[in-house]
């Protein structure tokens, strides 16, 4: 079972027409969006408690953060990710969206997974997700997560998943 997932409409979707209209390519993206990001991460977070997993990722260390991006940059990124996992394998990513959670009826196993919708509203992503500690939130409930990309193997099928994550509040 993969999370991570795009599904879109069959209604036009003004994210793509505008990349592919004014770009060749994700790389140009990133680049040409990043000079309007004026996003500065706060010191500290009062609500955060560090936690006592030497390998869970402390709040601020990030490679990749999805909540301080416009709509463009999540996408473009978010697709690079989904094209290339193998990429991305040891990067920290934080993001922003919508919990979500599905139990596998043969194995009993439960899934967690965060879903970030785009701008238009016809397309989401989401990525699996494992927390380090704590309880898995409500589905539907707007959550903040965490954690170090991995890609792992289950019956045969590779699968993503942010491992060693953190539930930011």
């Amino acid at each position: 079972m993969s999370l991570l997932t795009v599904s879109c409409g069959n209604k036009p979707n003004t994210v793509d027409a505008h990349i592919l209209g004014t770009t060749t390519g994700v790389a140009d993206v990133i680049a040409s969006r990043g000079a309007d990001e004026t996003y500065e991460r706060p010191e500290a977070v009062d609500t955060y408690v560090p936690t006592p997993y030497p390998d869970v990722v402390a709040y601020g260390d990030c490679d990749i953060d999805l909540t301080n991006m416009n709509a463009d940059l999540v996408y473009a990124n978010v697709y690079s990710i989904m094209t290339s996992p193998e990429q991305y394998v040891g990067t920290t990513i934080r993001m922003t969206g919508t919990a979500v959670s599905n139990t596998d009826q043969v194995s009993g196993q439960t899934y967690y997974a965060c879903f970030i919708a785009d701008a238009a509203g016809c397309c989401q992503a989401g990525l699996e997700y494992q927390l380090t500690e704590g309880e898995y939130p409500e589905d539907g409930e707007e959550i903040t997560i965490l954690g170090t990309f991995e890609i792992y193997e289950e019956d045969g099928n590779p699968y993503v998943v942010l491992d060693n994550s953190v539930r930011e509040f």
